[in-house]
């Protein structure tokens, strides 16, 4: 018999589950809000970013209304957990979509190779500025 823990995340990983948007909210300059994390940034044209920002709002699931279907409080600050009409599996993880999202800016990034955070970072290195770099592992 299979250990349920085990058994949860190989389907979470193999299989396309559904996903969720986590939204943070900041008015501090990126680097002051998140103290401990490497960050890139990256110029995006009027109408790359214009299309980024389509792509985006159609990830979420939306209410009669037409707004963002919230699902809670997202894991700090004011961020907030939102349903998403993506799906998640070992092949298509946040970074993927971070990929996917950049590449519809007309980044030069190639979401398939993106599975893990620092592929994504490596790759928008080619294109974007350090600010800074990945905390060392001390």
């Amino acid at each position: 018999m299979p250990i349920p823990d085990l058994e949860n995340a190989l389907k979470a990983v193999l299989l396309p589950t559904p996903s969720v948007l986590h939204i943070v909210a900041f008015n501090d300059p990126v680097v002051s809000h998140f103290p401990h994390s490497e960050i890139i940034s990256v110029r995006l044209s009027d109408a790359g970013f214009q299309r980024m920002i389509r792509y985006i709002a159609a990830s979420y699931v939306r209410d009669p209304v037409g707004n963002p279907a919230p699902l809670g409080v997202g894991l700090y600050g004011t961020s907030q957990f939102y349903r998403s009409h993506e799906t998640y599996h070992l092949f298509r993880t946040c970074n993927v979509w971070v990929a996917r999202a950049l590449d519809t800016a007309g980044c030069p990034v190639r979401p398939f190779l993106a599975i893990t955070g620092d592929n994504l970072m490596s790759q928008a290195l080619s294109f974007g500025t350090l600010l800074r770099d990945k905390p060392s592992d001390d």
